[in-house]
C-alpha cells in the first residue's frame, strides 16, 4: 500500500501553487498574511491570492479559516467573492479568489479623507 506523509502533500501543494500561479504584485498586507494579485497560468486569468502564514496563526484560527473556505466553496452569489482554489503547505495557506478591481473599503475611506457621505455609506452598507 502506498503511503504519503503530510509533509509530502504539503510539498506537492507548494509545487502545484508555484507552477500554476505567477505572483504579480502585493495588494494588501495584514497581521496574518498578504493579498497578492496573480495570474493563473492555466486559464490566463488574473486572480487574488490570500496568503496566510501558519507561523503567525493559532490552530483555532486555521481551523476557522478552513471552515470559511468550505463555506465559500458552496456559496454562489453575485455579491460574494468567488473562491477558485485552496492550497495548504507547511508554512502557508493560499486561498485563490476572484480578483475584483477597485481596492479595499479602507482604500476608499482613506482616499476620501475618512469622510464618506451618508448617501455613499448607504450604498456600501447595502452591498455588504
Amino acid at each position: 500500500m502506498l503511503e504519503i506523509s503530510m509533509n509530502e502533500i504539503f510539498q506537492l501543494n507548494q509545487q502545484k501553487y508555484k507552477s500554476r500561479y505567477e505572483e504579480l504584485e502585493t495588494l494588501a498586507r495584514g497581521a496574518f498574511g498578504t493579498v497578492l494579485k496573480a495570474r493563473d497560468r492555466t486559464l490566463n486569468k488574473i486572480v487574488a491570492v490570500k496568503t496566510i502564514s501558519k507561523a503567525n496563526s493559532k490552530e483555532t484560527a486555521i481551523t476557522q479559516l478552513k471552515n470559511e473556505v468550505c463555506g465559500l466553496k458552496q456559496s454562489q452569489h453575485q455579491n460574494i467573492v468567488k473562491l477558485f482554489d485552496f492550497y495548504e503547505t507547511e508554512q502557508f495557506i493560499y486561498i485563490i479568489m476572484e480578483y475584483i478591481k477597485g481596492g479595499t473599503l479602507r482604500n476608499y475611506w482613506d482616499s476620501h479623507n475618512r469622510h464618506i457621505t451618508e448617501k455613499n455609506t448607504k450604498v456600501i452598507v447595502y452591498y455588504l
